[in-house]
Protein backbone atom coordinates (compact mmCIF):
# COMPACT_ATOMS: atom_id res chain seq x y z
CA UNK A 1 0.00 0.00 0.00
CA UNK A 2 2.81 2.20 0.57
CA UNK A 3 4.58 1.59 -2.70
CA UNK A 4 0.88 2.35 -4.36
CA UNK A 5 0.32 5.37 -2.79
CA UNK A 6 4.51 6.62 -3.68
CA UNK A 7 4.04 5.83 -7.46
CA UNK A 8 0.45 7.28 -7.32
CA UNK A 9 1.64 10.65 -5.53
CA UNK A 10 4.16 10.53 -8.55
CA UNK A 11 2.23 10.41 -11.09
CA UNK A 12 -0.15 12.95 -10.11
CA UNK A 13 2.15 15.45 -9.59
CA UNK A 14 2.90 15.31 -12.68
CA UNK A 15 -0.35 16.28 -13.86
CA UNK A 16 -1.02 19.75 -15.55
CA UNK A 17 -2.55 21.74 -12.57
CA UNK A 18 -2.49 25.04 -15.21
CA UNK A 19 -5.32 23.41 -16.94
CA UNK A 20 -7.06 21.52 -14.76
CA UNK A 21 -6.43 18.33 -16.11
CA UNK A 22 -3.54 15.47 -16.85
CA UNK A 23 -2.05 14.93 -19.99
CA UNK A 24 -2.60 12.21 -22.08
CA UNK A 25 0.58 10.28 -20.95
CA UNK A 26 0.24 11.14 -17.14
CA UNK A 27 -3.55 8.85 -17.94
CA UNK A 28 -2.23 6.28 -19.69
CA UNK A 29 0.38 5.72 -17.07
CA UNK A 30 -2.02 5.80 -14.64
CA UNK A 31 -4.18 3.69 -16.02
CA UNK A 32 -1.59 1.30 -16.92
CA UNK A 33 -0.21 1.49 -13.14
CA UNK A 34 -3.57 0.59 -11.67
CA UNK A 35 -4.45 -2.20 -14.21
CA UNK A 36 -0.92 -3.89 -13.29
CA UNK A 37 -1.08 -3.07 -9.55
CA UNK A 38 -4.44 -4.04 -8.97
CA UNK A 39 -4.08 -7.43 -10.87
CA UNK A 40 -1.51 -8.24 -8.98
CA UNK A 41 -2.58 -7.38 -5.66
CA UNK A 42 -5.65 -8.90 -5.95
CA UNK A 43 -3.95 -12.31 -6.93
CA UNK A 44 -1.56 -12.05 -3.86
CA UNK A 45 -4.91 -11.41 -1.55
CA UNK A 46 -7.01 -14.56 -3.44
CA UNK A 47 -3.91 -16.28 -2.60
CA UNK A 48 -4.14 -15.69 1.17
CA UNK A 49 -7.87 -16.05 1.11
CA UNK A 50 -7.03 -19.90 -0.50
CA UNK A 51 -4.33 -20.62 1.93
CA UNK A 52 -6.16 -19.62 4.94
CA UNK A 53 -9.13 -22.10 3.87
CA UNK A 54 -6.38 -24.81 3.00
CA UNK A 55 -5.55 -24.42 6.50
CA UNK A 56 -8.74 -24.06 8.36
CA UNK A 57 -9.77 -27.38 6.40
CA UNK A 58 -6.72 -28.97 7.35
CA UNK A 59 -7.03 -28.01 11.17
CA UNK A 60 -10.29 -29.69 10.81
CA UNK A 61 -9.32 -32.55 9.20
CA UNK A 62 -6.36 -32.87 12.10
CA UNK A 63 -8.97 -32.60 14.64
CA UNK A 64 -11.41 -35.22 12.92
CA UNK A 65 -8.80 -37.46 12.94
CA UNK A 66 -8.07 -36.91 16.72
CA UNK A 67 -11.34 -37.54 17.32
CA UNK A 68 -11.98 -40.88 15.40
CA UNK A 69 -8.66 -41.72 16.46
CA UNK A 70 -9.72 -41.29 20.59
CA UNK A 71 -13.32 -42.98 19.41
CA UNK A 72 -11.45 -46.32 18.29
CA UNK A 73 -9.12 -46.39 21.15
CA UNK A 74 -11.75 -45.95 23.63
CA UNK A 75 -13.85 -48.63 22.28
CA UNK A 76 -10.88 -51.29 22.82
CA UNK A 77 -10.15 -49.92 25.75
CA UNK A 78 -13.24 -50.02 27.41
CA UNK A 79 -13.96 -53.50 26.11
CA UNK A 80 -10.49 -54.43 27.83
CA UNK A 81 -11.95 -53.11 30.91
CA UNK A 82 -15.05 -55.28 30.94
CA UNK A 83 -12.70 -58.22 29.89
CA UNK A 84 -11.32 -57.40 33.46
CA UNK A 85 -14.46 -59.19 34.85
CA UNK A 86 -13.86 -62.27 33.30
CA UNK A 87 -10.72 -62.21 33.68
CA UNK A 88 -11.20 -62.11 37.21
CA UNK A 89 -13.71 -64.53 37.53
CA UNK A 90 -11.43 -66.91 35.59
CA UNK A 91 -8.63 -66.19 38.34
CA UNK A 92 -10.95 -67.26 41.23
CA UNK A 93 -11.42 -70.41 39.90
CA UNK A 94 -8.00 -71.04 39.37
CA UNK A 95 -7.27 -70.20 42.91
CA UNK A 96 -9.91 -72.58 43.81
CA UNK A 97 -8.45 -75.20 42.42
CA UNK A 98 -5.04 -74.34 43.93
CA UNK A 99 -5.10 -72.94 46.86
CA UNK A 100 -8.78 -73.61 48.21
CA UNK A 101 -9.65 -69.66 48.37
CA UNK A 102 -12.58 -68.83 47.42
CA UNK A 103 -12.02 -65.07 46.12
CA UNK A 104 -9.24 -62.49 45.65
CA UNK A 105 -9.66 -61.39 49.14
CA UNK A 106 -8.94 -64.84 50.69
CA UNK A 107 -6.15 -65.45 48.24
CA UNK A 108 -4.96 -61.66 49.64
CA UNK A 109 -6.05 -62.50 53.55
CA UNK A 110 -3.75 -65.73 53.75
CA UNK A 111 -0.53 -63.54 51.81
CA UNK A 112 -1.00 -61.08 54.72
CA UNK A 113 -1.09 -63.94 57.50
CA UNK A 114 2.12 -65.35 56.13
CA UNK A 115 3.95 -62.43 55.57
CA UNK A 116 2.86 -61.84 59.10
CA UNK A 117 5.01 -64.56 60.36
CA UNK A 118 8.22 -62.39 59.50
CA UNK A 119 6.88 -58.76 59.79
CA UNK A 120 9.90 -57.52 61.57
CA UNK A 121 12.29 -58.12 58.99
CA UNK A 122 10.21 -55.81 56.35
CA UNK A 123 9.75 -52.75 57.96
CA UNK A 124 12.09 -50.04 56.89
CA UNK A 125 13.57 -47.63 59.07
CA UNK A 126 12.60 -43.76 58.91
CA UNK A 127 16.46 -43.55 58.74
CA UNK A 128 17.43 -46.34 56.45
CA UNK A 129 19.17 -45.20 53.27
CA UNK A 130 18.19 -46.53 49.76
CA UNK A 131 20.11 -49.62 49.98
CA UNK A 132 18.38 -50.53 53.36
CA UNK A 133 15.46 -50.17 51.42
CA UNK A 134 16.48 -52.06 48.37
CA UNK A 135 17.63 -54.51 50.78
CA UNK A 136 13.97 -55.25 52.51
CA UNK A 137 12.38 -55.14 48.82
CA UNK A 138 14.21 -57.68 48.30
CA UNK A 139 12.81 -59.80 51.58
CA UNK A 140 9.26 -59.08 50.87
CA UNK A 141 9.45 -60.39 47.25
CA UNK A 142 10.94 -63.61 48.40
CA UNK A 143 7.96 -63.58 50.84
CA UNK A 144 5.39 -63.31 47.88
CA UNK A 145 7.08 -65.41 45.80
CA UNK A 146 7.48 -68.23 48.47
CA UNK A 147 3.87 -67.35 49.14
CA UNK A 148 3.23 -68.10 45.28
CA UNK A 149 5.26 -71.23 45.26
CA UNK A 150 2.82 -73.00 47.86
CA UNK A 151 -0.42 -71.06 47.29
CA UNK A 152 -0.43 -71.32 43.30
CA UNK A 153 -0.22 -67.80 40.76
CA UNK A 154 -2.47 -66.02 38.71
CA UNK A 155 -0.54 -64.84 36.40
CA UNK A 156 -2.77 -63.99 33.58
CA UNK A 157 -4.56 -61.88 35.67
CA UNK A 158 -1.50 -59.53 36.56
CA UNK A 159 -0.64 -59.71 33.02
CA UNK A 160 -3.74 -58.53 31.77
CA UNK A 161 -3.49 -55.77 34.00
CA UNK A 162 0.28 -54.85 32.56
CA UNK A 163 -1.43 -55.23 29.35
CA UNK A 164 -3.63 -53.01 29.65
CA UNK A 165 -1.80 -50.52 31.22
CA UNK A 166 0.62 -50.77 28.54
CA UNK A 167 -1.99 -50.00 25.62
CA UNK A 168 -3.24 -46.92 27.09
CA UNK A 169 0.68 -45.29 28.09
CA UNK A 170 2.27 -46.75 24.60
CA UNK A 171 -1.23 -45.63 22.29
CA UNK A 172 -0.72 -41.84 23.79
CA UNK A 173 2.27 -39.79 23.73
CA UNK A 174 1.26 -37.52 26.81
CA UNK A 175 1.51 -38.26 29.90
CA UNK A 176 -1.53 -36.62 31.32
CA UNK A 177 -4.00 -38.17 29.22
CA UNK A 178 -2.23 -42.02 29.78
CA UNK A 179 -3.01 -41.06 33.48
CA UNK A 180 -6.63 -40.32 33.11
CA UNK A 181 -6.91 -43.84 31.28
CA UNK A 182 -5.05 -45.77 33.33
CA UNK A 183 -6.74 -43.85 36.73
CA UNK A 184 -10.32 -45.52 35.15
CA UNK A 185 -7.88 -48.85 35.56
CA UNK A 186 -7.30 -48.45 39.02
CA UNK A 187 -11.22 -47.55 39.94
CA UNK A 188 -12.19 -51.18 38.37
CA UNK A 189 -9.13 -52.65 41.26
CA UNK A 190 -10.26 -53.42 44.66
CA UNK A 191 -7.77 -52.66 47.85
CA UNK A 192 -6.84 -56.03 47.74
CA UNK A 193 -6.47 -56.42 44.69
CA UNK A 194 -3.91 -53.22 44.41
CA UNK A 195 -2.12 -54.28 47.37
CA UNK A 196 -1.21 -57.58 45.51
CA UNK A 197 -0.08 -55.83 42.04
CA UNK A 198 1.85 -53.59 44.66
CA UNK A 199 4.31 -56.46 45.85
CA UNK A 200 4.10 -58.41 42.58
CA UNK A 201 5.72 -55.93 41.11
CA UNK A 202 8.77 -55.95 42.95
CA UNK A 203 8.84 -59.97 43.04
CA UNK A 204 10.55 -61.80 40.02
CA UNK A 205 7.25 -62.13 38.54
CA UNK A 206 7.20 -58.65 37.76
CA UNK A 207 10.88 -58.22 36.22
CA UNK A 208 10.99 -58.44 32.12
CA UNK A 209 13.19 -60.40 29.90
CA UNK A 210 16.58 -58.58 31.14
CA UNK A 211 15.41 -59.01 34.59
CA UNK A 212 14.53 -55.15 35.40
CA UNK A 213 11.82 -54.28 37.35
CA UNK A 214 9.61 -52.52 34.25
CA UNK A 215 6.14 -52.69 35.68
CA UNK A 216 6.62 -51.61 39.02
CA UNK A 217 8.47 -48.08 36.99
CA UNK A 218 5.44 -48.08 34.88
CA UNK A 219 3.12 -48.19 38.15
CA UNK A 220 5.44 -45.67 39.57
CA UNK A 221 5.51 -43.37 37.10
CA UNK A 222 1.72 -43.51 36.47
CA UNK A 223 1.23 -43.25 40.51
CA UNK A 224 -0.58 -46.51 40.23
CA UNK A 225 -0.94 -46.60 44.19
CA UNK A 226 -2.05 -42.97 44.57
CA UNK A 227 -5.38 -43.93 46.66
CA UNK A 228 -4.10 -47.32 48.27
CA UNK A 229 -5.40 -47.58 51.50
CA UNK A 230 -1.90 -48.47 53.95
CA UNK A 231 -3.66 -50.30 55.90
CA UNK A 232 -3.74 -53.26 53.18
CA UNK A 233 0.27 -53.39 53.22
CA UNK A 234 2.11 -55.58 55.07
CA UNK A 235 3.81 -52.69 56.48
CA UNK A 236 3.07 -48.56 55.70
CA UNK A 237 7.00 -48.57 55.58
CA UNK A 238 7.11 -49.96 52.60
CA UNK A 239 5.68 -46.64 50.58
CA UNK A 240 9.20 -46.33 49.86
CA UNK A 241 9.33 -49.21 47.09
CA UNK A 242 7.60 -46.72 44.73
CA UNK A 243 9.59 -43.39 45.59
CA UNK A 244 7.84 -41.40 42.55
CA UNK A 245 4.20 -42.24 43.67
CA UNK A 246 2.30 -39.54 45.92
CA UNK A 247 0.65 -41.22 48.42
CA UNK A 248 -2.37 -40.07 49.82
CA UNK A 249 -1.56 -40.90 52.97
CA UNK A 250 1.53 -39.65 53.68
CA UNK A 251 2.56 -36.58 55.88
CA UNK A 252 4.08 -33.51 54.77
CA UNK A 253 7.43 -34.76 56.45
CA UNK A 254 7.25 -37.86 54.24
CA UNK A 255 6.90 -36.04 51.31
CA UNK A 256 9.32 -33.89 51.58
CA UNK A 257 11.82 -36.24 52.64
CA UNK A 258 11.50 -39.41 50.55
CA UNK A 259 9.41 -37.98 47.24
CA UNK A 260 11.02 -37.75 44.65
CA UNK A 261 9.14 -35.21 41.86
CA UNK A 262 7.42 -37.38 39.52
CA UNK A 263 7.83 -34.84 37.11
CA UNK A 264 11.33 -36.05 36.63
CA UNK A 265 9.75 -39.12 35.08
CA UNK A 266 7.31 -37.71 32.99
CA UNK A 267 9.01 -37.52 29.72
Amino acid sequence: MICFVTIAVSLISKADWDNGAFSKDTMGNIGDFLSGTLGVLLSFVSFLLMWKTFATQYRQFERQNELQNQASFETTYFNLLLSLDQVRKEAVIKLEEESKCCSIFKWYQLFIMTAFTSKDEMIIGSDDVQSQVEATQGVVAKCYEDFIDDNGYIGFYFRFVYNTIKFAISYWNNYDVSRKYTDLLCAKLSDEELALLFYNAISKYGRDQNEYLHFKDILDKYQVFENLNPDYLIDRSHFRFYPHTDFKFLTRDERKRFLIDHNSIKK
